[in-house]
């Protein structure tokens, strides 16, 4: 009997403190409305856990700027008089595009669950230089077609491996940790993508590289794998 009384107890307290919860917004905008005014600090989109990630998700959007330009500086490298690789500049123009287009997303996905983005948030350094003439350390200048694709395959994993981590720590069924529509939005927008593009840079790097090693002449491999692209990308 007394640990009947004592369920019902804890049970009842549970469903107070969750009605407590969910009243602050209301109780805010009852004291903003009466004679003396007040806040509505609490009177937000924010719920659930999206908020125990929201540095990650702003690190997250700032490392695809950072893949953006990259991609950029890689396409306007080869699609130029020079080089003249139409179809490996359509190729880093796509993911360029891509990364731009990820980078808004993230930005409206944290402004829905009541966040906001920093542009200057970074949990580290990134490991890549970036400026006019680097990617990766390496002067875009010495950058050759097979080279670059084996390094658009390794940004792309940093990118992919950086969806996981989140995933990781939103998934975590610790209490106030657990967020099942930000696990979504990152395997709907993000994870499968990642899937993909990693693939098809994969197969482009073997594929040049066979092409490279096995025709007696690795230039003609090359056009004619930039002719490839240029169809497919």
């Amino acid at each position: 009997m007394f640990k009947s009384i004592v369920s019902v107890f804890l049970v009842f307290t549970v469903v107070i403190s969750s009605s407590s919860a969910a009243e602050f917004c209301y109780s805010e905008i009852v004291s903003a409305c009466s004679l003396a005014g007040g806040e509505t600090q609490n009177c937000t989109a924010k719920y659930g856990a999206a908020h125990t990630v929201l540095k990650d998700l702003q690190n997250y959007a700032n490392l695809h700027i950072t893949r953006n330009w990259q991609f950029m500086l890689m396409s306007s490298h080869f699609n130029n008089y020079v080089k003249n690789r139409e179809g490996f500049g359509k190729l880093y123009k796509k993911y360029s595009d891509k990364s731009w287009e990820d980078t808004i997303e993230l930005i409206k996905y944290m402004a829905k669950r009541g966040g906001a983005h920093d542009f200057k948030y970074r949990k580290e350094m990134p490991s890549e230089i970036l400026s006019n003439t680097l990617v990766w350390g390496t002067p875009v200048l010495e950058l050759d077609e097979l080279p670059s694709l084996a390094k658009a395959l390794g940004m792309w994993k940093t990118v992919a491996e950086e969806a996981h981590y989140i995933h990781g720590e939103i998934i975590n069924h610790r209490q106030g940790y657990h967020d099942p529509e930000t696990s979504s939005y990152l395997e709907k927008e993000f994870v499968h993508d990642h899937a993909k593009i990693i693939r098809e840079l994969a197969g482009h790097t073997n594929d040049l590289k066979r092409l490279v090693h096995e025709t007696p002449d690795s230039s003609l491999a090359v056009f004619l794998f930039d002719n490839y692209l240029q169809k497919s990308a």
